[in-house]
């Protein structure tokens, strides 16, 4: 049979053993629990991942702004920083270009022109894809701030270690 060694209140090894009264410290494993598992005279457990909420509520937090940090180099991974900083202008110069409808002219979206000529295109055509991109990446990191907010604010309202011990700050995140 299998029997957990138990010492200072934590299992320490799993061996087989002929009976149970060959070792005075020995539980049947067969009650659950492995090694490390804290053993409190009836049930084994993982022990808490956290001596306190407090340290649990920051450790949450912290390991879900690190994945949803982590998402977004994903998404961005390749995407150089002075490209990164031409979305805003160019975003805006395709809203106020699409604002004007039938009455946009190439002179509403510079850089937008000057991209588009250079890539042999339309303004307006160039102002499609814009949009398109800038909405995919609004929905991406909607998704993110969305569920990284979540894990925070579930963290933040935890009243107790397994309230912590239930968030996933892994599931949930936009591929």
């Amino acid at each position: 049979m299998r029997a957990h060694i138990i010492r200072d209140g934590r299992v320490v090894n799993t061996i087989e053993v002929g009976s149970l009264s060959d070792f005075p410290n020995a539980i049947d494993a067969s009650i659950g629990g492995s090694i490390g598992d804290l053993w409190d005279g009836h049930t084994c457990a993982p022990p808490p991942k956290w001596a306190s909420v407090a340290d649990g509520q920051v450790a949450i937090t912290a390991a879900s702004d690190a994945k949803a940090k982590a998402v977004r180099d994903k998404i961005t991974a390749g995407i150089s920083a002075a490209e990164m900083a031409s979305w805003p202008i160019k975003r805006g110069e395709a809203l106020a270009y699409q604002a004007k409808g039938v009455l946009a002219v190439d002179a509403d979206a510079p850089m937008l022109t000057l991209e588009a000529t250079a890539r042999g295109i339309t303004t307006a055509a160039l102002v499609l894809k814009v949009m398109a991109k800038a909405t995919m990446l609004s929905t991406l990191e909607a998704a993110i701030a969305g569920r990284n907010g979540a894990l925070n604010d579930a963290a933040a309202a935890a009243a107790t270690l397994g309230d912590l011990n239930a968030i996933d700050t892994e599931g949930g995140w936009p591929a």
